[in-house]
């Protein structure tokens, strides 16, 4: 059976130095309403499904289940400490 789901990930860096950044907190959001199988609303446009945290490297990976076919963004939540959103 194919996987029906996204991965997504965040990279967090300096613009100037190129480095990596930690710390930074980034939340994942419905773009649109999620419907389950029989056309039922189950998750509204506009929620916020997981917030996650930029390490040592400047990455982080979201894992809540993000069905394909459905539209999501990331949004700041929090700078890294010394940056400003």
């Amino acid at each position: 059976m194919p996987d029906n789901r996204s991965n997504v990930s965040v990279t967090k860096q300096d613009s100037s130095t190129k480095n990596p950044l930690s710390g930074g907190k980034y939340t994942i959001y419905a773009g649109s309403d999620i419907k389950n199988i029989d056309g039922k609303v189950i998750v509204t446009k506009g929620t916020a499904l997981q917030t996650v945290t930029t390490g040592k490297d400047g990455s982080a990976t979201y894992s809540v289940d993000l069905p394909i076919k459905n539209s999501y963004y990331i949004s700041e939540a929090q700078a890294p400490s010394n940056y400003f959103r």
